[in-house]
């Protein structure tokens, strides 16, 4: 029986192959993360997208844009070059290209990461990310790296790491923000983008938009007045699910963006309604599936977001 993950892996678009000739860093590539600021409530989505291409000191770069400018101290322009493995920004400061990912790193190297001019703090600071362990995606015969890393800075004479379990997808970069930092120390009183909801490119238009959020529409409609209202989205406590028809007896599925199992609970035959209790969740976005317990077919997918 075929993965259920690998089937929402598909519709994600987190995974696909340099191999196949076909990159994800290109014009029209978007990203949509989750825009928090700082001493609200409220939350907005950060659109961020390649829009064209320019020459800069002979390199061939992307125009990387960002709707809102954020704590990761880059402007709402940037320009990115990719040169093998590597990805490097423009510091249009110092107009220098300035290292921001480097994919042929292996299990305990480190990679130093300079960041931008802050606009609450004129230094540039050094960063360390050490990769703790690589694993590999398969979907569609192609293959990504999944960095997991470490982030840390030079404390005297040691490098002190702090923020652990970061996630580095290859091409696509941070789950957590594209330049690496979200200032979650608060310095910054503005805002930043802290979650990656999707991302795609023109190549593979499956990620659907539903009423501003990112979110996906179902895998299989198993007939055509079958509808599930999940609510509410994002969440932060009890998530309900109401169907359009009555169910036939299924798993409600969560995994996590790496692909682990994190809830499994049945919703039984014959009811239109069911409910979990999610406040253990941390912060993320999670995938939850319905899956027939007769045939293992998975049905539905959506993306759903705890806060």
């Amino acid at each position: 029986m075929k993965n259920p993950i690998t089937i929402i892996i598909h519709l994600v678009l987190f995974l696909t192959s340099s191999s196949s000739g076909q990159e994800l860093l290109v014009d029209g590539a978007e990203w949509y993360y989750n825009l928090v600021r700082f001493g609200s409530p409220d939350r907005d989505i950060n659109r961020c997208y390649i829009d064209g291409d320019t020459l800069i000191q002979g390199r061939n770069c992307l125009i990387y844009i960002q709707k809102f400018t954020n704590c990761n101290g880059r402007p709402k322009k940037n320009y990115l070059n990719k040169d093998g493995e590597q990805i490097y920004f423009f510091d249009q400061s110092d107009t220098t290209f300035k290292l921001l990912y480097d994919f042929s790193l292996e299990v305990g190297d480190t990679m130093i990461y300079e960041t931008g001019i802050h606009s609450w703090d004129l230094r540039r600071r050094t960063h360390y990310i050490r990769i703790d362990s690589i694993k590999t995606f398969s979907a569609n015969s192609k293959e990504l790296k999944l960095y997991i890393v470490s982030y840390g800075h030079r404390d005297e004479d040691q490098i002190v790491f702090y923020y652990m379990n970061r996630k580095i997808i290859e091409d696509i970069g941070s789950t957590h923000n594209y330049f690496h930092f979200s200032d979650e120390t608060g310095f910054c009183d503005d805002q930043y983008s802290d979650e990656l909801i999707c991302f795609s490119a023109p190549d593979y238009p499956i990620v659907n938009f539903i009423n501003s959020d990112c979110q996906l529409i179902p895998v299989y409609d198993v007939n055509a007045n079958f509808k599930i209202n999940i609510y509410p989205n994002p969440f932060t406590g009890e998530l309900y699910l109401d169907s359009s028809i009555e169910m036939t007896d299924s798993y409600i599925i969560i995994y996590d963006l790496t692909g682990n199992e994190v809830y499994r609970s049945h919703w039984n035959s014959g009811t239109t309604t069911s409910s979990i209790q999610m406040h253990e969740f941390a912060s993320s976005c999670y995938f939850l599936t319905l899956i027939d317990t007769q045939t293992g077919q998975t049905f539905y997918s959506q993306m759903i977001i705890a806060r």
